[in-house]
């Protein structure tokens, strides 16, 4: 392929004078034109010249000594007829000049017009690129066109009338009609009259709206004969986005139909089929192996354009799509997702079929790899309400040696089968140990469901490969039929067993046992650290141009700065260039196949050059084979990961890589996906035991925020029986709760007889008080640590830290704040109020809103109980008050609550009569200002949900 403009090409000088040749090239240089070049003078120079050093363009003297101009120019053309040819000479007649052109040269200039050679040079370059250009763009429209005419289905295209503007060949041989006989008319000329007003009313209905049509149509051809069709009618777009056209593609299904119609009536040879199956069913399966050790090779294939997709769709969506391109990239990203999980089953299956699926050996911890499974699925959990739980017997090892990614799969296919066949009910996990010994541990994994169930018959069938227990086409529930096949397969290569226990009605309980390794104490290696990535300077080496460009803008974005290279030949220049220049690469991304040297070798060469071996080695592959792992690790590969291109797998795995502390070496292992996993952040289940509702939501959205799952409850006996049913991490106690407030409920958590999972469960005290004597409360009703209202993010998120760990951590607790002095205390914080909300103004307004809603009438409640003189009622509703206000930022009215509530419990009636116009005041500012702040109904104005001014005890409000 000829050198573009902007890269060096070359250039052949035919002449005898080598000072002219050298003028020439001192004129092109002064243009900044970058070129090579070789001087011939003869015929056979000029001949070994075309052969050897294959010119980019030729500039060619006319007066030579063996032979002029017009000879040297036919014997170019002849020998390299593609390559641009210009007469530079001291003197040419224009007859000279006009036969010259006419035998095929490009250009000529006279010596003494030295300044204009660049620029002819330049001039015939790009009308060389531009013809070459012009022949792609002429071939790929042939090749289109011709796709079209050639297709093996009728292809149809009319405007936005119905008006037929082209018919592809096919149309035409199916339907017996000439071009001309439907250029122009409306499609309704094959209408066979089987089909109602109604069915082309919708069908124009969905096309108009831009919508894609498919289905069925019972044609009729010229000859009046019946067809059928499958149709798919899209609409067209101009650039502007208006319907211009519409494209019908339809495939011709006539013997289909007519196969289903003799199935229909002839279900007595149904029997002499079956006989025949057995037969045919040892051919297919000959076939099948085939097929599956074909497939087992088209990984890569399918993988690299599919790695295009999804990591493009990826950046397609970070960027700003108004709401129309957002809604079809993420439909892009969701169909890319689909498939690729449908290739991923089906690859698999085949390499199962083809033996060509083994185990990795990886160490891994079991809880966090089913924390994992279960998390990504909890969602659809949700969204069909169902409970989702898993237990693991504590007898069960915490670390394992094995492949937890396909244990994973196996559990993904199993516990999305439940969740997907339940409508109601939940969905529970158990493990428990079978077998343990000092060097290996059974365990049995079971995934129990409260749905449809299996019928009998049906149970064994549902582990064949493309069998489910409906097979119809309409069933409700969808699937490819491979997903138990490949679990069987898994749990098999698990050396366990896999089976299933169901009843039509009262759900389903699969249940299978897979054996591992265990490692000693000695070999379980601590998590490595993570680095900054800001400033590290990365080579990316693909063959796949668009892989490239999807890892470079994923590093730039994360503060790195990459290079890229097509293959091993320009990536080992550049690494050791940059090792030169004193700005070495630290890390290099290769793809393992790539023409010529593949990444796996190229590694080798760059782990045994002692200039550029401490750069980390991370291998991107969409062909991975089961060892893989440990054969690169062996090379100094550093990490690994598979393609489709996750970006938070590659920045974690990127950044793992990199805070090692070796360069080179295997002893640390490999960085993989299930690395990454092992070291994620352990989230929390986490049990919120608080009365008040803006308090609650606070609780609960920090807590998502921080990445951990939260529950609520109402009070300290709601508390305690969440505690039973279900296995949580931390405890967040509201003291003054109604029912059983939270200093009795931790005293009965605590008893060995409370029925709790975990008596021993970390549990944080949430309390509105910082007075001395409260810490000695919470820790002498056996709670763990406190934190004082409101709750920062911060000191929760340290909080959690501090006993999220496995098995609580003693400690003295962090120390509570002293109340803060009446001078300075703000109506409304703001900063303080958002930064409880995460800093999210949305979640904000959100709380804000529900505030509105539910202090007005507690306040309400507040004053009717001062007027009433029931100082025990004024007290528990200024406990509430003083809460939920704080968290808001209401720090005045909290203040004042706190001094009602103290006065309450004492009995002083003329001390709360005293405080509440002082409340009243500080409690409006309040509100006034999360009004103002997030532009909400103002709970004061006449005909809003809260109207407490109206409330019958506005006098004393």
């Amino acid at each position: 392929m000829p050198a573009p403009m902007d890269q060096t090409f070359r250039i052949l000088f035919i002449d005898d004078n080598p000072e002219d040749t050298e003028l020439a090239e001192r004129a092109m240089r002064v243009e900044s034109l970058n070129f090579t070049s070789r001087r011939e003078q003869d015929a056979a120079g000029v001949t070994r010249a075309l052969g050897e050093f294959v010119p980019d363009v030729i500039i060619s003297d006319y007066s030579l000594p063996e032979f002029d101009g017009l000879s040297a120019l036919r014997l170019c053309r002849k020998l390299l007829p593609g390559a641009p040819f210009v007469l530079h000479t001291a003197a040419l007649s224009d007859e000279a000049a006009v036969i010259c052109i006419r035998a095929g040269a490009d250009d000529y200039v006279l010596k003494q017009n030295i300044a204009h050679l660049p620029f002819a040079v330049q001039t015939v370059l790009e009308r060389r690129n531009a013809r070459l250009e012009k022949r792609v763009v002429e071939g790929r429209l042939g090749m289109l066109s011709r796709a079209v005419e050639q297709s093996p289905v009728s292809i149809i295209i009319s405007d936005t009338s119905g008006a037929i503007e082209y018919v592809n060949p096919k149309f035409l041989q199916v339907t017996g009609y000439t071009k001309e006989e439907v250029i122009g008319k409306n499609p309704r000329i094959l209408k066979s009259g089987k089909q109602s007003r109604e069915f082309y009313a919708g069908l124009w209905e969905k096309i108009l709206s831009g919508e894609e049509w498919r289905g069925e149509l019972e044609n009729r051809k010229k000859s009046g004969e019946s067809y059928w069709e499958f149709a798919t009618i899209s609409p067209i777009r101009d650039d502007c986005g208006a319907i211009t056209h519409f494209l019908a593609v339809k495939e011709d299904i006539t013997l289909r139909k007519s196969t289903e119609e003799q199935l229909r009536k002839s279900n007595e040879h149904i029997q002499e089929a079956l006989s025949r199956a057995g037969e045919l069913a040892d051919k297919a399966e000959a076939a099948n192996r085939a097929k599956s050790e074909f497939l087992a090779n088209m990984s890569h294939e399918i993988r690299t354009p599919m790695n295009g997709v999804i990591g493009m769709t990826d950046l397609l969506i970070e960027t700003g799509l108004n709401e129309e391109q957002r809604e079809y990239a993420e439909a892009i990203q969701s169909c890319g997702d689909s498939l690729l999980t449908l290739i991923n089953d089906i690859l698999d299956f085949s390499k199962v079929e083809a033996g060509q699926l083994v185990l990795e050996s990886l160490d891994f911890d079991l809880r966090t790899t089913l924390e994992d499974a279960v998390e990504v699925l909890a969602f659809k959990a949700q969204e069909k309400g169902l409970d989702i739980v898993c237990i693991v017997d504590e007898h069960a090892p915490e670390y394992l040696r094995g492949d937890p990614g396909r244990l994973r799969q196996v559990l993904f296919n199993l516990i999305g089968n439940a969740i997907k066949f339940t409508q109601k009910g939940g969905v529970t996990i158990h493990v428990d140990p079978v077998e343990i010994s000092e060097s290996s541990a059974t365990l049995r994994f079971s995934v129990a469901d409260t749905g449809i169930g299996i019928p009998e018959e049906k149970q064994e069938t549902i582990f064949s490969k493309f069998t489910q227990a409906d097979p119809s086409t309409t069933r409700e529930f969808g699937g490819s039929g491979l997903g138990l096949a490949i679990c069987r397969q898994l749990v098999q290569l698990f050396r366990g067993e896999i089976r299933v226990a169901s009843e039509p009605g009262n759900g389903s309980t699969f249940t299978f046992t897979a054996v591992f390794e265990k490692p000693t104490a000695g070999e379980i290696k601590p998590p490595p650290r993570e680095a900054d990535l800001s400033g590290i300077r990365v080579l990316v080496t693909d063959d796949f141009k668009t892989n490239r460009m999807l890892v470079t803008s994923l590093l730039r974005r994360w503060g790195c700065r990459p290079d890229e290279a097509p293959d091993a030949d320009s990536s080992l220049p550049l690494l050791r260039k940059a090792v030169q220049d004193g700005d070495p690469y630290v890390a290099a991304l290769l793809d393992m196949h790539m023409p010529g040297m593949s990444g796996a070798d190229l590694g080798r060469v760059i782990k045994a050059d002692e200039a550029i071996q401490s750069t980390r080695l991370v291998m991107l592959t969409s062909q991975g084979k089961r060892g893989d792992a440990e054969r690169l690790a062996g090379f100094g590969f550093s990490g690994y990961l598979p393609k489709p291109i996750r970006p938070a797998l590659l920045r974690k795995c990127l950044a793992l890589v990199l805070g090692r502390e070796e360069a080179t070496g295997s002893d640390r292992g490999l960085i993989t996906r299930h690395t990454i996993a092992e070291t994620s952040r352990r989230r929390l289940r986490v049990l919120v035991a608080e009365d008040n509702t803006t308090n609650r939501i606070i609780a609960i959205k920090m807590l998502q925020k921080l990445g951990h799952v939260a529950d609520a409850v109402g009070n300290g006996r709601e508390a305690v029986e969440s505690l039973k049913r279900l296995p949580y991490d931390i405890v967040l106690m509201d003291c003054q709760m109604p029912v059983l407030d939270g200093f009795d409920a931790t005293r009965l958590i605590r008893r060995a007889d409370s029925g709790v999972r975990n008596p021993q469960i970390p549990i944080i005290a949430l309390t509105a008080h910082a007075m001395k004597g409260d810490r000695e409360l919470c820790l002498d009703a056996g709670m763990n640590d406190y934190l004082s209202k409101p709750v920062s993010p911060q000191c929760l998120a340290e909080a959690l830290e501090r006993w999220g760990a496995r098995g609580s951590r003693v400690g003295d607790a962090a120390p509570l704040p002293p109340h803060a002095l009446d001078a300075g205390l703000l109506d409304f914080d703001r900063e303080g109020f958002l930064e409880r909300a995460m800093g999210d103004p949305q979640l904000a307004a959100e709380i804000a809103a529900v505030f509105l809603a539910d202090a007005p009438p507690l306040f309400t409640q507040l004053a009717g109980a001062v007027s009433s003189a029931d100082p025990a009622s004024a007290a528990k509703f200024a406990h509430n008050l003083k809460g939920s206000s704080a968290n808001m930022g209401g720090e005045k009215i909290s203040r004042i609550a706190d001094e009602m509530q103290m006065a309450g419990q004492k009995g002083d009636l003329d001390r709360l009569s005293e405080l509440l116009p002082a409340a009243e005041d500080a409690f409006r500012s309040l509100l006034a200002g999360l009004v103002r702040e997030f532009h909400l109904p103002d709970p004061a104005a006449p005909g809003s949900p809260s109207d407490f001014l109206k409330a019958e005890n506005s006098a004393n409000f």
